[in-house]
């Protein structure tokens, strides 16, 4: 996989945390990690705290169509990961708001349904067998 740039990590990042509260809200776990990963992004880009954008949701779409084509998979790939956080950590499912949200960002990524299904299937079973995902999502934008 490519090193990803600054201003692709940047865009995702913010796509990350749009789909953590695309149900209305989001655990301590949750915001504790998304602080973590946005502590991670402005050290590694060397990046001043206070250039950090607070984001609209209407904005999904719009951030979805910043993300180079060849990291839109990845992007879609580590939001699945985002919204699989409670069932990993609470045996939660994805809730009906996370799911449209996803289908939302898939679309707008330009990703066919057998992608988006292949993506949901890789991605569970990557969950069931490793480290948490919120590992996982960071080594992929970071390292």
């Amino acid at each position: 996989m490519a090193k990803i740039d600054q201003e692709s990590a940047g865009i995702i990042m913010q796509i990350l945390k749009l789909m953590a509260v695309s149900d209305g809200s989001t655990t301590n776990a949750e915001s504790d990690e998304l602080k973590a990963i946005a502590k991670d992004y402005f050290q590694t880009f060397k990046i001043p705290k206070w250039a950090q954008d607070v984001v609209d949701p209407s904005s999904l779409d719009i951030l979805a169509h910043e993300v180079p084509n060849h990291h839109r998979e990845l992007t879609a790939q580590l939001a699945y990961r985002v919204i699989s956080t409670s069932r990993e950590a609470y045996q939660f499912s994805i809730n009906s708001k996370e799911m449209e949200t996803f289908n939302q960002l898939c679309s707008a990524l330009g990703l066919n349904d057998q992608s988006q299904a292949r993506i949901m299937s890789d991605i569970t079973n990557e969950m069931s067998e490793s480290t948490s995902a919120w590992e996982q999502i960071k080594s992929k934008l970071f390292r």
